[in-house]
Order: structure tokens, then C-alpha cells, then sequence
């Protein structure tokens, strides 16, 4: 955006002044381009989690819509519930907040780990143990934090992963 105050007019390929409105407009797709392509390095769970949380944040939503976007993302909301990455009940669904995951999680013994729920253990960890707790968990985690959540820590960040409710920086 420097541009449009260093120089008197900005102009596209065409040699057509581009409004800083339009700017903005292909700096926002290039982004979302970019964040859907890191996406793809998430499984099918996390996806639906940034999905939904890009909708309703840690908010309650409809049943049916959290369903239908399950079916988009190759998922079910009673694994995702099993996982322990939302409550589902009377027609609502939510993303659980980092406080409200186990307190006694241990990724070796479950089956069906994603990067969302890695990331916000992670979180609840550092805010309820701070960072030495935080590392424990991180050097349990091993390869796994590598292979899962690894490839989709920044795409959680930057689709507001960090809004879950932890203080100062995200990791």
C-alpha cells in the first residue's frame, strides 16, 4: 500500500489506474489463494474446523449446516465430536475453546488426532502451564506435531487460530 503514497498513480497491466479499492481487492484473493492452498496440507477434520470457525467461532451454529459442511470436508460431526474438537447437542455444534479440551489428552493414545486440536492443546497448555508445559507437550507430540500439525500451524494462523483465546503471541 506504500506504493499509492510514493507514486502519484498505480496502474494495472493494461496501463489503467488501479483504485487503492482494487488493490486491496487482489491483495485479499492472492491471500485467500495462498491460505487455500495450505489448507490442502490439512486432514479433512481440520479443514472443517477452520471452515467453521471462519463462520461461527467458537459460537454455537445449526446442526444442519455444520453437517452439510462435513460432507464437504469428507468428515462427520460424531467424529469430530469423538475427537474431541466440538460439542454437538440439541441441534447446535461448537468449536470447543482451548480450556475446555482434556486436561489429561495424550496424542500417542489417540486415534484420531488432527492439527486443529494439536494447536489449541498447545494453546490450553501454554496458558494453563506456560511454556515449560508447553514444550513437554511439544517433545511428546514428536514427529506427530511435525507430520500433522506442522504443515498447517501457519494456515491456523493466519485464519484466526490465535483469536482462541490466548494471550500475547500464538506459539
Amino acid at each position: 500500500m506504500a506504493v499509492y503514497t510514493r507514486y502519484a498513480k498505480v496502474l494495472d497491466a493494461e496501463g489503467k489506474p488501479v483504485p487503492v479499492r482494487g488493490a486491496l481487492a487482489l491483495i485479499n484473493q492472492t491471500l485467500d489463494e495462498r491460505l487455500a492452498e495450505r489448507e490442502g496440507e490439512l486432514e479433512a477434520d481440520s479443514r472443517w474446523a477452520l471452515a467453521w470457525f471462519d463462520q461461527h467461532g467458537f459460537d454455537e451454529g445449526e446442526y444442519g449446516d455444520a453437517e452439510t459442511l462435513s460432507k464437504a470436508m469428507n468428515t462427520a460431526i460424531a467424529g469430530l465430536a469423538e475427537g474431541g474438537v466440538v460439542a454437538s447437542g440439541a441441534g447446535r455444534v461448537r468449536l470447543l475453546r482451548p480450556k475446555e479440551l482434556a486436561e489429561d489428552w495424550d496424542p500417542t493414545a489417540d486415534s484420531r488426532v488432527t492439527a486443529w486440536e494439536v494447536v489449541h492443546q498447545l494453546v490450553r497448555v501454554l496458558e494453563s502451564g506456560g511454556e515449560e508445559d508447553a514444550a513437554t507437550l511439544l517433545q511428546r507430540l514428536g514427529g506427530l506435531a511435525e507430520n500433522r500439525a506442522g504443515a498447517g500451524l501457519s494456515t491456523l494462523q493466519h485464519r484466526g487460530a490465535q483469536g482462541a483465546g490466548c494471550s500475547g503471541s500464538f506459539l
